[in-house]
């Protein structure tokens, strides 16, 4: 996931965690709201572990940004009973830009596009770092 103060992008990976694909994003009315939308992906898609990303500065430290994101994730674990990890989410929306650039989908209007593509690029990181 790549939270956000707005939106949250959400990204899912094949079975065989091969492949990060966008999937759709949360819009962040509020954190009860975001919550329980995404503790209701988790049951419906069955998800076995949250990603999320976060964002570190410079020197690897957590940014203002990310202690957000963990007063977040505090709140979320208490509703989803499967592990939660952090990862670097370093460029991603920079990536996911050059991404949609490339195929053609960057003149978007809709923001949530960039977010759950910037959740892909997050997941996929991952994914080709634990392989």
């Amino acid at each position: 996931m790549d939270v956000g103060d707005r939106r949250i992008g959400v990204a899912l990976s094949d079975p065989m965690e091969v492949i990060a694909t966008p999937l759709s994003h949360i819009e962040r009315k509020n954190d009860e709201f975001a919550v329980k939308a995404i503790a209701q992906a988790v049951y419906d898609l069955n998800v076995e572990l949250l990603l999320i990303g976060i964002p570190l500065d410079q020197k690897g430290n957590l940014s203002s940004q990310g202690k957000k994101i963990q007063f977040f994730q505090r709140q979320l674990k208490e509703s989803v009973k499967i592990p939660i990890l952090y990862w670097d989410e370093g460029f991603s929306t920079k990536d996911a830009q050059t991404l949609l650039r490339a195929s053609g989908k960057f003149g978007i209007k809709e923001k949530g596009i960039i977010d759950s593509a910037a959740a892909a690029v997050i997941l996929q990181s991952y994914m080709n770092r634990v392989r």
